[in-house]
């Protein structure tokens, strides 16, 4: 009997032909339903709280769009166009010839993903929210107010302009050495430091993360906190050389060297390392 109550109530509503009016759709679906004074008294009832229930659902979704778009004008990507260049860098960490360089290398790879139809997302603001979140550590939620989006939209973009560089600045900046480019550095380390034949120093840091769900105790490290590792190698001027990145915080340096990447080329002699030369000492 309720069910085909309420299919009635939904057959009245459909058949309400919502027209051009000074009235919102909810006042005439409200009018129309008011004149009909054939139905009982609980379905009165139930179609008045259905109206009110649309009434509150437009109103949010209102409210939401208006909030959503004053984005251009109100979203903190709106100000940096105000900043001094003190301020640029202060609040991006990059100054702006950075920035564009930066954009400019990755802009195609994400200009056409993560967009609404309505209100796209520009990529410089989505570079913008990518180092902003990268500077504060903020939450998803915190950015999502700041920058006038969604929690998900927030997420999609981190996640995105993340691949973008990776995909297309790691071969620039990050490439696998050369045999020529490891002799350079082991000349480099001679000269500076008086440390022969190191062609790196290598060490790892533990990145402290939020507990992922269901990991139980993998991620916990020896202080008790959870976190990832990461494990590079450096030159004598401190600047990464590789890095690998992801282990589980409870395994230590020495397990996350010898399972990752870097190893398995050290034994794949896929490095390019220079050949063994003979090193005289001098008494």
């Amino acid at each position: 009997m309720q069910l085909d109550e309420n299919l009635n109530i939904w057959n009245r509503i459909a058949s309400i032909g919502v027209k051009s009016s000074s009235m919102s759709p909810t006042m005439e679906i409200a009018t129309a339903l008011t004149f009909d004074s054939s139905e009982s008294d609980s379905e009165d009832e139930l179609v008045s709280e259905l109206v009110l229930f649309i009434s509150q659902m437009t109103k949010r979704k209102a409210a939401r769009g208006l909030y959503l778009k004053r984005r251009k004008s109100h979203g903190e990507f709106a100000m940096t166009k105000e900043f001094n260049d003190e301020q640029f860098k202060n609040y991006l960490r990059l100054n702006r010839d950075q920035f564009i360089e930066v954009h400019e290398i990755i802009k195609k790879e994400i200009d056409a993903e993560g967009c609404n139809a309505t209100r796209p997302i520009g990529t410089e603001e989505k570079l913008s929210v990518f180092l902003r979140y990268l500077a504060t550590g903020n939450s998803y939620r915190s950015m999502a107010y700041s920058y006038r989006m969604g929690d998900r939209t927030v997420s999609n973009i981190v996640r995105e302009v993340s691949e973008a560089i990776w995909k297309l600045m790691q071969p620039i900046y990050l490439p696998q050495p050369t045999e020529e480019q490891w002799k350079s550095v082991a000349d480099s380390f001679q000269r500076k430091w008086q440390f022969p034949h190191c062609i790196g120093t290598i060490d790892g840091k533990h990145v402290v993360i939020k507990k992922p769900g269901k990991s139980g105790s993998s991620y916990i490290n020896y202080k008790h906190t959870f976190s990832i590792v990461l494990m590079a190698v450096v030159d004598s001027d401190y600047k990464f050389i590789t890095i690998d990145v992801g282990s589980q915080g409870r395994f230590s340096d020495g397990n996350v060297f010898s399972t990752g990447v870097l190893a398995k080329k050290l034994l794949d002699h896929t490095l390019h390392l220079p050949a063994p030369t003979v090193y005289c000492l001098h008494f």
